[in-house]
């Protein structure tokens, strides 16, 4: 799903940020607006590398889908 958080499967905890919210645009551009200076804490990458790796998506009605 593209839902911002997630439960872990195993053990029914929250988890915030999703795990996959570095890698996803539809997150990653709005960021970049209102901090371009903003580095990932865990890789230590900055928001601007983040926005070129990520996979490109386009939106179709009712569906996100990914390329």
């Amino acid at each position: 799903g593209s839902e911002m958080c997630i439960r872990d499967r195993n053990n029914d905890r929250l988890q915030l940020p999703h795990p996959a919210a570095a890698e996803r645009l539809f997150v990653l551009l709005p960021l970049y607006d209102l901090a371009p200076e903003w580095y990932e804490p865990v890789t230590k990458k900055a928001i601007s590398e983040l926005i070129h790796q990520a996979p490109e998506m386009r939106i179709e009605v009712g569906a996100w889908q990914w390329e």
